[in-house]
């Protein structure tokens, strides 16, 4: 996922993404739960997933015409990763950082609508 979203937009946008989503993330973890620390480059993964679903939007039309299906599979791929990795319901593990990962998701969709081409 990373490599491909370097090879779309290059090196410094994508460094800009990460470490932008992983302080976004962070941040809003800290706001919700400024108790809990949390340690991992999960808030900043789901910044790219947060870009990829900003790049659905803002690509839609475009992303047929270069690759077909890539307008289906790339919906369904980036909502599959979100419900997978939000970790909600029975079963789920309580030391997963969900404020995190939410705020990561928010930062890398607000940043992926202002450096999306």
């Amino acid at each position: 996922m990373g490599s491909g979203i370097e090879f779309g937009i290059g090196f410094l946008r994508m460094t800009f993404l990460y470490i932008l989503s992983g302080l976004g993330g962070i941040t809003l973890s800290m706001c919700v739960r400024p108790a809990a620390h949390g340690v991992g480059a999960s808030t900043a993964v789901f910044g790219l997933v947060g870009y990829l679903l900003s790049y659905c939007f803002t690509n839609f039309f475009y992303m047929g015409r270069t690759n077909p299906g890539q307008n289906i599979f790339l919906p369904i791929f980036v909502t599959v990763l979100i419900l997978l990795n939000l970790n909600i319901g029975p079963g789920s593990d309580p030391h997963t950082d969900n404020f995190g990962h939410l705020g990561g998701l928010i930062t890398g969709i607000i940043a992926g609508f202002s450096i999306s081409e």
